[in-house]
């Protein structure tokens, strides 16, 4: 009997051929939403209140990294991370990572929490719905990029007189370089606003 090892890679296979056929065939690569993991309706929005203060942004971060942690692994992550860097996968890093970058700027639109709620949401729900505040960018971003073996830390910063920290994005480790990667900000890799009076990296 096939175990769960062998079944995933099976039809990781099978994915993998059929996008390679489609890819002669000059046909355009599945979406997210195409997938079985999708489909299948097992879609996970993740709402959560939070304790106040910065007590309750350490929280948050916290939470963004199981749920990144978890789905760098998953097979439709790693295969779409994959189908993105495709035509420049023999370049040089930066190369895979702005392509990712590319990619998440024309695919997810900026839009804030519900009022007074922090909202997370996983890979899958952020690319359904078209849309995502920056909390999601960085978690959906950190999961591809950690898929194709570039480290990340989750950045967050200020540009208060004060300190108050108030926005939040992946940087990635690349040949040792760190850069910046606010795809809410849509620019390019190693962009970063401004006027930042304070940033804590985690």
């Amino acid at each position: 009997m096939m175990n769960f090892q062998a079944i995933m890679a099976s039809q990781s296979k099978t994915k993998m051929e059929t996008l390679e056929l489609q890819n002669e065939l000059g046909q355009p690569p599945p979406q997210v939403k195409d997938w079985p993991e999708v489909k299948s309706g097992q879609i996970n929005y993740d709402f959560r209140t939070k304790s106040p203060g910065e007590a309750g942004i350490m929280e948050t971060v916290e939470l963004m990294q199981e749920i990144k942690d978890e789905y760098r692994h998953k097979p439709f992550i790693i295969e779409l991370a994959r189908q993105i860097i495709d035509s420049v996968k023999h370049n040089p890093r930066t190369d895979h990572a702005q392509e990712i970058y590319k990619w998440l700027d024309q695919r997810v639109g900026f839009v804030f929490d519900p009022h007074k709620m922090e909202q997370l949401q996983t890979p899958e729900v952020t690319d359904h719905l078209g849309t995502g505040d920056c909390d999601d960018y960085s978690i959906y971003a950190a999961s591809l990029l950690e898929s194709i073996g570039l480290p990340t830390k989750y950045r967050v910063v200020s540009y208060r007189p004060d300190g108050k920290l108030s926005h939040i994005y992946p940087i990635v480790k690349i040949e040792g370089v760190w850069y910046a990667f606010d795809v809410a900000g849509k620019q390019s890799l190693g962009w970063e606003k401004g006027g930042i009076t304070r940033n804590v990296d985690i």
